[in-house]
């Protein structure tokens, strides 16, 4: 490809050294002013999340024909993963070095036009972290009555159409949506989204703010967080001094470097101690809360001035007592991850999609994506118990596609239905000889939905299970997503086990078939699911990873792994299963998918009828 412009090591070198050094990105406009002259700008970022937050700012603060752009924290999120090369138009060159050892990553873009900085950032964005590809061809502008950039950018690159729109016809508008900061009294008229960022409840950045590498429950791993003046300082508890401190901001938001350290450094956090110090300090320690508790770290003992703005049940969890000394392993992971839900599920963009009649909840920048529950049985009588789980879970935009597989009685169609409880469900009938993976892609071909969530007909699920997965696949920006194998329930022997290990939130190379989530475009790039009798979840997720894909496994609540002595594809030793479990329970164990009375709603402590009869101790080294 011809080049107006060479790009060479040196010139790189010299526009970073002449550029400027954003962090966080709020401090670059006064930084580039006075630069539009400059042709070739360059720019030094902390992560990111921070070039994603460029795209934010005013198209008139930089125009020139060359941007590079050094990222000196960088970590691809799994080893092998391939970004998505954006379509650019008017390229004249592309540059990128990647040094592994020192984490950082170094881009240079140069067009044949001027062009803005929101746009350039648009354009890279997408090579230094996985963005929704659902996302990836929306067209947004800040609103004329934003006198401001947003404090914390959204996923959604707000970049206008290059074209400006088609200015011959007055129906096609520039933008496709405009994200409006101010106050706006009545929506437009026309047929642009017009969408307020502004909210009574504090906004987190799902793409910051999330739970991705928070390492398994320890009880003695707690911290506390106290104010200082205009900042805020979590220290570990047992500390001296403020050695390992991690000082926040208390009017900005919780950065992505923030959230890495506080998953190192605790696993609770006391926030008895965040006193107001003004009258307008309630709102900035509400939406600190809500950032922190969305990490997975447990927040417990806020005051209530601290929680004045969160969302009601989130504020009744941060306000919960600290867990008990004896708190089991299963009770701290439980609670972090109905904290962590409720603080995405209600202070998030995506708000909406979990409660749409919620009024206090912002308008999503995209619908809801729908999900499409393939389910493949031979075992017609089972049929009953796993669609009424279905129809239970919390996710309202969803459908269930049945495959019954040979030549037995099914059930009328009208029972299937009375069992789904009303939820959009369509059956079909597959020949004996037709295998696992060809059922299944022949029900994902059917689907609707922009994620497929395969179901096993013999497992068992939580209520939260659908949302969980959605969540998880917002946040990760994962081509696939799955929840953790923590939970088993073994038929024959009337025993339920917990894993010892419970590691989540992690990318990975494996998830349970039973929880399997795929987008539709992976699914459509890859060639669907292989036509095969057996191990079709292992086969799709090689296809995905060797393509350069993500795969994302999250908690383990909502989901019991059933065995039977016989009828799975997977068939190891039960009894060798067995005895490398931790906790035990006789019988179903209600904690595993969430059941209500198994557990106290705010600290999660665990019914007397609800514990192990086994508790694993795991051996001293």
């Amino acid at each position: 490809m011809s080049s107006s412009r060479r790009i060479t090591p040196r010139s790189v070198r010299r526009a970073l050294r002449r550029g400027v050094v954003v962090d966080p990105a709020a401090a670059l406009e006064p930084q580039v002013a006075g630069r539009s002259g400059q042709k070739h700008l360059g720019i030094r970022l902390p992560d990111a999340a921070t070039l994603r937050a460029l795209s934010w700012v005013s198209p008139d603060v930089w125009q020139g024909h060359s941007l590079t752009v050094q990222i000196s924290n960088f970590t691809p999120p799994a080893p092998g993963w391939r970004p998505r090369v954006p379509a650019i138009g008017r390229l004249a060159s592309f540059d990128i070095d990647h040094d592994a050892e020192g984490h950082c990553i170094t881009f240079t873009l140069t067009l044949t036009e001027p062009t803005s900085l929101p746009e350039f950032a648009q354009a890279l964005a997408p090579l230094a972290e996985p963005l929704p590809s659902r996302l990836a061809g929306a067209r947004a502008a800040i609103g004329v009555e934003a006198p401001d950039p947003p404090t914390q950018a959204p996923t959604l690159l707000a970049i206008p159409d290059p074209e400006g729109g088609d200015t011959s016809d007055p129906t096609v508008p520039p933008w496709d949506l405009v994200a409006d900061l101010g106050e706006i009294a009545q929506p437009t008229s026309d047929s642009i989204a017009r969408v307020r960022l502004r909210s009574i409840r504090p906004l987190i950045d799902l793409s910051v703010h999330n739970p991705i590498g928070r390492p398994p429950f320890k009880p003695n791993r707690t911290a506390t967080i106290r104010r200082t003046q205009d900042a805020l300082q979590i220290t570990r508890s047992g500390s001296r001094g403020n050695a390992g401190a991690i000082v926040l901001p208390l009017r900005s938001a919780v950065t992505r470097q923030n959230v890495v350290a506080l998953h190192a450094l605790a696993a609770t956090l006391d926030c008895s101690d965040l006193a107001l110090q003004a009258d307008d300090d309630a709102p900035h320690l509400s939406a600190r809360l809500a950032e922190l508790a969305a990490t997975g770290v447990i927040c417990h003992s806020a005051p209530l001035p601290a929680t004045e703005s969160l969302d009601p049940r989130l504020a009744e969890m941060v306000r919960a007592p600290g867990p008990a000394q004896d708190v089991l392993v299963i009770e701290g992971e439980l609670r972090s991850v109905r904290q962590r839900r409720r603080a995405l599920q209600a202070h998030s963009l995506a708000a909406r999609w979990f409660a749409p009649t919620d009024p206090l909840a912002p308008p999503p920048l995209t619908a809801a994506p729908e999900v499409s529950v393939v389910l493949a049985t031979k075992r017609p009588e089972n049929l009953a118990d796993v669609l009424r789980a279905l129809a239970a879970e919390s996710y309202p935009r969803m459908e269930i596609l049945v495959g019954i597989h040979g030549d037995g009685d099914a059930p009328d169609p009208a029972l299937l239905n009375e069992w789904a409880g009303g939820r959009g469900l369509r059956a079909a009938r597959f020949a004996a000889s037709a295998t696992l993976g060809e059922i299944l892609g022949r029900l994902s071909d059917l689907a609707d939905g922009q994620l497929i969530a395969k179901v096993d007909d013999d497992d068992l699920y939580g209520p939260h299970h659908l949302a969980d997965l959605v969540l998880a696949q917002a946040y990760s920006r994962a081509d696939a997503v799955g929840l953790a194998l923590w939970h088993r329930h073994f038929v024959a022997a009337n025993l339920s086990t917990a894993a010892r290990r419970r590691v989540s939130e992690v990318y990975t190379h494996f998830v349970p078939g039973g929880t399997l989530t795929a987008t539709r475009q992976i699914l459509s790039e890859i060639g669907g699911w292989r036509p095969v009798p057996r191990s079709v979840d292992r086969a799709l997720l090689q296809r995905i990873l060797r393509m350069g894909g993500l795969v994302y496994r999250t908690h383990g609540f909502g989901y019991v792994y059933c065995r039977h002595l016989t009828g799975h594809t997977w068939n190891p030793d039960e009894s060798a299963i067995i005895a490398k479990t931790g906790d035990r329970w006789d019988g179903l164990a209600p904690v595993q998918v969430e059941t209500a009375s198994s557990f106290d709603p705010a600290t999660c402590r665990l019914a007397p009828q609800a514990r192990p009869t086994v508790v694993y101790q795991r051996p001293k080294p």
